[in-house]
């Protein structure tokens, strides 16, 4: 709603902003799960799914990437250019078979965690790709999203979750960096607040 109303009244720096903010907390948030990933499947399964520690940094930065994609698909909706939904999807989902037909059989189910991931990104890109044809035809090519920061942080974010699995053995140092992105968020809880508060705002009467 927040996005359709702006894009009716022909305003989309607050679009910018939101969603820029929006894509940067939930990046922390889906961090902050694979740097305790260890611990949580130890607490929610057994020894014997030790292993699935490795699926998680995948799995979890898949959220951002579904996040992105319907951050692109809504401009799609807005403007009633509903048949690229299909293409993104079915492209997508071919590829995705066919990357677990490749790597699971080689190594195993860990590859399905990062399959998964490359598949949304794949996914995201499409929809950012057809995005930009729509914004072209309706909107002279203004830009709604500040793509180059999201997709900067998104990036940001795959690098990182794969730099958090070096150190999964060394649990100091993935609670020390825990500690002080809770503490970042604490001490700018505020903005963290205003954040959340944006991504939530309603259509105004």
């Amino acid at each position: 709603p927040y996005t359709y109303q702006n894009l009716k009244k022909g305003v989309v720096d607050g679009i910018k902003r939101t969603a820029s903010q929006l894509v940067l907390l939930i990046a922390c948030i889906n961090l902050c799960m694979v740097l305790i990933a260890p611990e949580l499947i130890k607490i929610l399964g057994t020894e014997e799914y030790g292993e699935a520690r490795f699926i998680v940094p995948p799995v979890a930065i898949s959220v951002l990437f579904i996040f992105l994609f319907n951050l692109f698909v809504n401009i799609e909706y807005y403007y009633g250019e509903n048949r690229f939904v299909p293409v993104a999807s079915i492209l997508s989902a071919v590829v995705n078979v066919l990357l677990n037909k490749i790597f699971i059989d080689k190594f195993g189910f860990i590859a399905a965690g990062y399959t998964t991931l490359f598949t949304y990104i794949l996914y995201a890109a499409g929809h950012f790709f057809f995005m930009k044809r729509v914004s072209r035809k309706y909107l002279k090519g203004m830009q709604v999203y500040n793509t180059k920061l999201i997709w900067g942080i998104s990036g940001l974010s795959v690098l990182l979750s794969m730099g958090i699995l070096l150190i999964y053995d060394y649990w100091y140092l993935r609670y020390g960096i825990l500690l002080a992105t809770l503490a970042a968020g604490w001490i700018n809880r505020e903005k963290v607040l205003k954040i959340i508060k944006a991504g939530g705002e309603k259509i105004e009467n």
